[in-house]
């Protein structure tokens, strides 16, 4: 009763949920409650309502099934893009179709696969990795060209390890990075730091580390 309660606040009682709910019982409410237009709205509204509850299994699986959603909407981002990425390997990797974020982390998943790719590209296994890894943090919101880069050599090379910092620490290690490299940037606000932090949690590594 809560949960229909809580929900039907936020929807004006537009759809009716599940007193209780799996992963498989959202699936199923989902093909047969939800227009399909309105499926990223409704996830955006169980995102917050699990974030209440601390429900970290359905929050996540629901930040999925909304990113699921939201994706073809988005204008896919080039690897080629990311600060430092050595031109001629981004052009070896779009001469076999590999030339987004997305296409990347399909091609890229596995130490298998990253393997598999620098045989047939010419780009360095550590090359790929790399760059894998920058698609991986792109992910995360206002994570993209240079934040994904100066996280990355900053040492926060992956979803789990951002997510499992506070945004003090993000700041922190990123400032250290700057003043010890030089590197052409700032540290992210602290708003900005807490806001990749909290996104990061609700999400997942999508390759092989």
């Amino acid at each position: 009763m809560k949960t229909r309660l809580i929900l039907s606040s936020f929807l004006g009682n537009l759809v009716r949920v599940p007193p209780s709910c799996s992963e498989k019982d959202l699936d199923v409410f989902i093909e047969s409650e939800i227009d399909r237009k309105k499926v990223a709205g409704f996830m955006w509204t169980l995102q917050y309502y699990y974030s209440f509850l601390e429900n970290d299994t359905l929050l996540k699986y629901v930040s999925r099934v909304r990113e699921k959603h939201t994706a073809k909407k988005r204008r896919p981002f080039d690897i080629k893009d990311f600060v430092g990425v050595n031109p001629s390997s981004a052009e070896a990797l779009a001469n076999h179709g590999i030339r987004t974020v997305d296409d990347m982390l399909e091609a890229a998943k596995t130490k298998k696969q990253r393997s598999e790719l620098a045989k047939k590209t010419g780009v360095s296994e550590a090359e790929i990795f790399e760059l894998a890894k920058l698609s991986n943090l792109a992910q995360v919101g206002g994570v993209k060209s240079v934040r994904a880069r100066l996280y990355h050599d900053a040492g926060v090379d992956s979803v789990e390890k951002l997510a499992g910092m506070t945004a003090e620490e993000l700041q922190a290690a990123t400032s250290r990075y700057i003043e010890k490299t030089g590197f052409d940037g700032i540290p992210p606000t602290p708003k900005e730091a807490a806001n990749a932090v909290k996104d990061a949690k609700k999400l997942k590594d999508k390759i092989e580390l």
